[in-house]
């Protein structure tokens, strides 16, 4: 067992005793020589004398984990976190909680009296003597205002109750619960951390966090110091028993009810559900999303479900959801429902009455141009804005321009949001936390709201738009000879997709507008694409990795009959045609941004990457192996339209792809062979380049020499904070957008195998492990990877194509089991899933 340490403040010379921890699975202990504030990252971290929030961890629980990055699994410790002494500089009308005749109250200290006993001024005007141990919450030092009275108290109080209102809206004590239980312990900051993630601290919504678990003592057993215990699962059903009803009795007459919707399923009456009903349909919900090859068995949930006649596996709680109408198997996504519950406050807690509040102020009151005194207007200048055609929002443009001298120049002109929003707006909180737009394929979260992002940011054919625009022009060999950012007002622009435009380029044209443009600007998008591709060889010459492997792409789309369609493509390669003009020289105008911030010193989210490593197409140590493989590879080139050979190219080219990274200052870029890079051009769907946009205009402000205070740099710690989570943030909405299609195209191929269980599907190995392990292929169809086990099959040569038949495909536990078809056994009339000329 792990006991509390003592409560006196630790001191530099203190010791921790010799304590081993058998029960915790671990047979070793802790150096006796290392005080336990060294050995902990906290203590390591916070000022030993005073702390910013009275619940920040002070202790050292037996898991380590997200929410308990301070953990050392020998000791839990608990040292004193309250101010020994009454301090006249940092404590005098300070905000505080206070437990006074067994309630809690806010209140302001004015005085010591002695050594435990403090003077408190409590929101009605009265003062009284409290002992210092009944201090639940300290407001900062920094937070602190020396004038506070006890009107201020008031003020303070009510907005923590509105909080309060926001976070029961957005989350519940049983979520956090669900989280932190595996930890054990846990603080209101944390708890704060974990619902909104973020990491600025507000202590208005730190102490409603505090409040929260304190007034949920079934779930969270508080300890004193603001650190809470997490009740197990048993505490809480005898809590529940001695307030309520027996849970027994409680799931007796839910089942019943149950049974009685499943009746008459679309019963709208949901004044049956009582409160304790309510919790099990939460616990039903949970359930369902849970790993069904990890974590604890919900007995009490698994039991109800049999008792009503469904599988015990969380598919089975799934399947009861949809059966009582509270979810649409149809339309149904596990992967978004997870991310929620893992992200349970939207927007960090912030109202949407509040953010439709400053939009539509937004939208009725512009602000001034702050750079409108040099803003140049492009008049007729074609400008053309091409973007995939299910793009809501476009953001970044191109145009060619011949100056007098017969000099090519290229034009490239990106939103300009920062011309309506001020870097001080609250709006700017919004993105923060939201980082960038999410493009799923039932629908699209925008980052900044539709009404501006697809409407007044975006570069419409319909009206004039504000935008940054990069003046380049290239020298021979591709590097820069000259450019020039402006700020300017785009009139003239045309609206197309990729596909459009690659028909006027390489084919014949599919309507009469597509006809007239090539007409007109035939000359210009060929000397675009012969200009991006002079600067793709630059970036090849200073060891680019220039590498693409196609990824599926799911849309869905509900019809006038609530039946829904699903349009599973393959994206097409981003480095040719119209796609390779607009890659490349977005590459190009981010090189310059970062050029032009690194020159004035201004700080912003650079990325760069370490040094490629010299190494050429793998090969193996045995030359027959290799022999093998290159013939494997030229046999199946006529096979198949997808050129494995190219793919297989691709994949060893990305594995020798460095991992990039973040920087406040210039990085070198060595994967896109560029000197440093800051993502710019895409302000309406990322926040980095929103922001930096704001010090483009600074550096453009400086530039022409105009009065200095016009000149408004964003404060260093919003880029010190975002630059924290940029790696965390992408990554976690890549992966939902992955698996998200990834689902779709399981349920699509569920449908295939359904209707032709004996289809084959003609696949790419790529990658083949020793005998004992399975081995990783393509399917050229929708270009997704499954693992194929050794067993009843021969062995695979990498690069070859084989075919694999559907076992078993459950797409909600991401389940996809396959077996190898031999070549000489499928008969003439079987379906083979080939892939689509139209998706190659």
């Amino acid at each position: 067992m792990l006991s509390l340490l003592t409560r006196k403040p630790l001191k530099r010379s203190t010791r921790i005793h010799r304590i081993t921890t058998h029960s915790l699975g671990r047979r070793s202990s802790l150096n006796t020589s290392i005080p336990l504030y060294e050995k902990c990252e906290h203590f390591r971290n916070i000022p030993r004398i005073s702390h910013q929030y009275t619940q920040i961890r002070g202790y050292v629980s037996s898991k380590k984990g997200a929410g308990n990055p301070y953990s050392y699994a020998d000791y839990m410790g608990k040292p004193e976190l309250l101010p020994e002494h009454f301090s006249w500089e940092t404590d005098l009308n300070r905000p505080v909680e206070v437990v006074y005749k067994h309630q809690h109250f806010l209140g302001l200290l004015q005085r010591p009296d002695g050594r435990r006993m403090w003077w408190v001024l409590f929101p009605d005007g009265t003062e009284e003597k409290i002992n210092r141990y009944n201090i639940n919450f300290m407001w900062p030092v920094d937070g602190v205002d020396r004038e506070t009275d006890a009107e201020v108290i008031k003020e303070l109080d009510q907005q923590y109750m509105d909080y309060t209102m926001t976070i029961t809206v957005k989350t519940s004590p049983q979520k956090i619960w669900d989280h932190f239980r595996i930890y054990n312990y846990l603080t209101g900051e944390e708890a704060y951390k974990f619902v909104t993630n973020m990491e600025e601290l507000d202590p208005i919504k730190v102490y409603a966090f505090h409040r929260l678990l304190m007034d949920n003592q079934e779930y969270f057993q508080p300890l004193g110091n603001g650190v809470f215990h997490c009740r197990t699962r048993k505490e809480i059903y005898a809590e529940m028993a001695h307030e309520k009803e027996d849970p027994e009795l409680s799931s007796k007459s839910f089942i019943e009810k149950i049974k009685n919707k499943l009746e008459n399923k679309y019963d709208e009456d949901s004044e049956t559900w009582n409160e304790q009903d309510i919790t099990y349909l939460q616990e039903i919900r949970d359930y369902s999303l849970s790993d069904k090859n990890q974590g604890e068995v919900n007995t009490m949930i698994s039991d109800i479900l049999v008792e009503v006649g469904y599988d015990k596996e969380p598919i089975g709680a799934l399947k009861l959801q949809h059966d009582l109408g509270i979810i649409d198997l149809m339309i149904y996504n596990p992967h978004i429902q997870r991310y929620r519950l893992l992200n349970p406050m939207e927007d960090g807690g912030i109202p949407k009455e509040d953010i439709k509040r400053w939009v539509d102020k937004l939208l009725e009151k512009p602000i001034p141009d702050s750079v409108g005194d040099i803003r140049v207007d492009l008049d007729d200048l074609p400008v053309f804005a091409i973007d995939e055609s299910y793009a809501n929002e476009r953001d970044d443009a191109i145009s060619y321009v011949q100056d007098i001298h017969g000099h090519d120049w290229v034009y490239v002109h990106i939103s300009d949001p920062t011309r309506f929003i001020d870097m001080k707006s609250p709006l700017i909180n919004v993105f923060i936390e939201r980082y960038s737009s999410v493009y799923l394929p039932e629908e699209t979260w925008n980052m900044i709201p539709e009404p501006l992002s697809n409407i007044l940011f975006s570069l419409n054919d319909d009206k004039a738009s504000f935008t940054l625009t990069f003046k380049i022009k290239l020298k021979n060999d591709g590097g820069i000879d000259k450019y020039e950012i402006v700020p300017s007002i785009v009139r003239n622009v045309y609206n197309l997709n990729f596909d459009e435009v690659d028909s006027m380029m390489t084919g014949e044209p599919t309507s009469d507008k597509l006809k007239d443009l090539k007409d007109k600007y035939f000359d210009d998008f060929i000397k675009l694409e012969r200009l991006a591709q002079k600067r793709r060889n630059f970036r090849k010459s200073h060891r680019a990795i220039i590498s693409y492997i196609s990824e599926p792409i799911a849309h869905i789309k509900t019809q006038e009959s609530d039946e829904i369609s699903v349009d599973i493509s393959v994206k097409k390669d981003f480095y040719s045609n119209s796609r390779g003009i607009i890659t490349e020289f977005m590459y190009l105008v981010n090189e310059l941004a970062g050029e032009e911030l690194s020159k004035y010193h201004l700080l912003a989210a650079f990325r760069g990457s370490d040094e490629v490593p010299d190494k050429k197409f793998e090969s193996s140590r045995d030359p027959l192996e290799d022999r093998i493989r290159q013939e494997a590879l030229l046999r199946s080139k006529n096979k198949t339209k997808q050129k494995p050979n190219s793919i297989m190219r691709a994949i060893e080219k990305l594995r020798r792809m460095p991992q990039s990274y973040s920087s406040l200052t210039a990085v070198n870029h060595s994967a896109l062979g560029l000197a440093q890079y800051v993502q710019v051009t895409s302000p309406v769907r990322r926040v980095t380049d929103l922001l930096a946009h704001y010090q483009l205009k600074n550096a453009m402000l400086t530039k022409a020499n105009v009065d200095p205070v016009r000149i408004r740099e964003l404060p260093h710690a919003i880029f010190h904070n975002l630059l924290g989570m940029v790696k965390a943030k992408e990554r976690e909405i890549k992966n939902l957008q992955n698996q998200s299609t990834r689902y779709w195209v399981l349920r699509c191929m569920e449908n295939e195998f359904n209707e032709t269980p004996y289809g084959v599907y003609e696949s790419l190995v790529v990658q083949v492990e020793d005998e004992m392990k399975d081995s990783t292929c393509i399917l050229l169809r929708h270009m997704i990877r499954v693992k194929v086990g050794r067993s009843g099959r021969r062995k695979f040569t990498k690069g070859e194509i084989v075919y694999l038949k559907i076992d078993y495909v459950q797409p909600y536990y991401d389940e996809l089991v396959m077996t190898y078809v031999p070549e000489k056994d499928l008969p003439a009339d079987i379906i083979i899933q080939k892939t689509k000329a139209s998706d190659l």
